[in-house]
């Protein structure tokens, strides 16, 4: 149970420093070098995203966020 509970504070602490930003935002950074991580579900990731982002499940980065 701690560790859900660990888990459930670290990603907390990260939303506050986590901005996010719009598909535009997202292609301009993008163009420029920016590497793009994709968070939402498989399903999503396969319907579309943006060419040259990396898909890393919220559930993963879950995880190993205390890593």
């Amino acid at each position: 149970m701690q560790q859900v509970e660990d888990i459930l504070r670290l990603a907390n602490e990260a939303r506050k420093r986590i901005k996010e930003i719009s598909p535009d935002e997202a292609r301009k950074l993008a163009a420029s070098g920016t590497v793009l991580i994709d968070v939402r579900e498989e399903k999503e990731f396969t319907a579309g995203h943006i060419p040259g982002a990396t898909h890393v499940s919220r559930g993963a980065l879950e995880a190993c966020i205390s890593e």
